[in-house]
């Protein structure tokens, strides 16, 4: 049998740690970065490398991902980046992250 103080406990600890200001850090870091290798990164490697669609040389928010975990934690940072992820990816039309899957075909030639 689980004690009840200390589930409340645990949850109100833990939701302490929950701050809206770390949050909007990430959400904006992650979009940023996105931004800066969606609109300068892909086009200045598709000039150099053929069928750069694929995979990005640099890609920015890899990092901010490792960085969020690495500070906040995997709960917190996880959620803080599955918001960040959505908004990127309501921002920007895109599912962030994925390939388009009219690139698979090319890829196997």
């Amino acid at each position: 049998m689980v004690n009840k103080s200390y589930v409340i406990s645990w949850l109100k600890k833990d939701l302490e740690a929950l701050s809206l200001y770390n949050l909007v850090v990430v959400v904006v870091i992650y979009w940023a970065t996105y931004g800066v290798v969606a609109k300068i990164f892909t086009p200045l490697q598709a000039q150099f490398v053929s069928n750069s669609d694929l995979a990005s040389l640099l890609f920015l928010p890899h990092g901010v991902r490792v960085l969020t975990c690495v500070i906040y934690g995997a709960r917190w940072g996880g959620a803080y980046l599955l918001i960040a992820t959505v908004v990127t990816s309501i921002f920007y039309g895109t599912k962030a992250g994925s390939v388009k899957p009219e690139l698979w075909d090319s890829h196997w030639d």
